[in-house]
């Protein structure tokens, strides 16, 4: 009988916790970005899980949330940035996927945040435009991640942790 190593273990977990503060992160970032406009905002929770942000006074196309929505999306990116970085130089295989995968989904709902900015497309083609947008993402930063090495690190080091 094989026991799951101990690393492992506390990767998974990482990755469950990532998972679950990403959720948090993302709608603190929208209701701290609508409060910095003045939009009057609050959250909205289901039990432990936040499920929404509004804001009375945010008008589409209004300059402010304009920006607003620039401020959410980096600070929703931040984290998982860096948690990918930590993740990976500690060499945490399933939370620099996990963050990764966040990271590019936070980076893609730039575009989904202008949605109401674009009204001529259909609801459809914006959702197949922001699934390429984050698969498009998502692969750039793997492949930015898989090439360049870490700091300190040799070049053979990086090839040979990553096979």
């Amino acid at each position: 009988m094989r026991f799951i190593s101990s690393k492992t273990l506390a990767d998974l977990l990482l990755s469950m916790a990532a998972l679950y503060s990403s959720f948090w992160i993302y709608e603190l970032a929208n209701y701290f970005s609508l409060v910095m406009i003045g939009a009057n905002a609050s959250l909205i929770t289901l039990g432990v899980l936040p499920i929404g942000t509004t804001g009375i006074s945010a008008q589409p196309g209004h300059v402010p949330l304009v920006l607003a929505k620039v401020v959410q999306v980096a600070i929703s990116a931040l984290p998982m940035f860096f948690l990918a970085m930590g993740a990976r130089a500690k060499g945490l295989t399933l939370l620099q996927g996990s963050s990764t995968c966040l990271l590019s989904l936070f980076l893609a709902s730039f575009y989904w945040e202008w949605l109401s900015q674009i009204t001529e497309m259909s609801y459809g083609l914006h959702e197949i435009l922001y699934a390429a947008v984050a698969i498009a993402v998502q692969l750039a930063i793997t492949i930015a991640m898989r090439y360049h090495p870490l700091p300190g690190a040799t070049r053979a080091g990086q090839i040979l942790r990553s096979s």
